[in-house]
């Protein structure tokens, strides 16, 4: 009985004398961690470098459309770098609208046309995707988001991007709106046109998927 009360007390002060070790291993490890989360946090961070010499953000692959997981479309992949313009103070190089405004931009650019209205308005999707659901409205041009990117569409001159796409390359002074399925690839297209000069650019966040869906045709 004695040699058990005997090692119960060991055993306590050992646990005891071990105490501050293992507090001192739950901090070291907690700091190891938060060390290796600020590590792995501050390496996504940091802009890619590209073969031109100009920085270009991290961003994520994210499937757009709902059209693809219904039937099977093959994922949208933007190959080469997109780039990460910001204007004055950081803020994004576009600016973000929904329907009610989308639907007021359609209907001066239907009833006016592209030249008095100053809008020209481009779909991003693929084109068996506008296929499906049909177009935002007539006029709506169609240029896939990594065609855009990979030809640097709006760094091209004016000949080479009209005989390319079919339509006058936007001015300057012109609006450009971009749509696609979700919201995501239209902000690659307002970027990579930002970083070739243009400044008036919008972004239908809602695109093809609440248009469609949300409008008594």
């Amino acid at each position: 009985m004695q040699s058990l009360m005997s090692r119960a007390s060991q055993f306590t002060l050992l646990s005891w004398l071990l105490r501050p070790c293992q507090a001192w291993l739950t901090t070291t490890n907690a700091r190891h961690a938060s060390s290796l989360l600020t590590r792995s946090l501050s390496h996504a961070a940091q802009p890619l470098q590209t073969s031109v010499g100009k920085s270009v953000a991290r961003t994520p692959f994210v499937q757009c459309s709902s059209f693809a997981l219904t039937h099977r479309h093959q994922p949208t992949r933007i190959s080469t770098a997109t780039f990460a313009s910001a204007g004055a103070g950081g803020a994004p190089p576009y600016r973000s609208i929904g329907m009610d405004e989308m639907t007021e931009i359609l209907d001066e650019y239907e009833e006016v046309g592209r030249e008095e209205s100053m809008y020209c308005v481009i779909d991003v999707r693929m084109p068996d995707e506008v296929q499906y659901t049909g177009k935002l409205a007539d006029n709506v041009y169609n240029v896939p988001v990594q065609t855009l990117i990979e030809k640097n569409a709006f760094g091209m001159g004016e000949d080479d991007f009209e005989e390319a796409f079919g339509f006058p390359k936007p001015s300057l002074d012109e609006t450009i709106v971009f749509s696609c399925a979700a919201g995501i690839r239209s902000v690659y297209a307002c970027q990579t046109a930002a970083a070739n000069g243009y400044s008036n650019l919008i972004n239908y966040q809602g695109g093809a998927n609440e248009w469609f869906s949300g409008r008594n045709f």
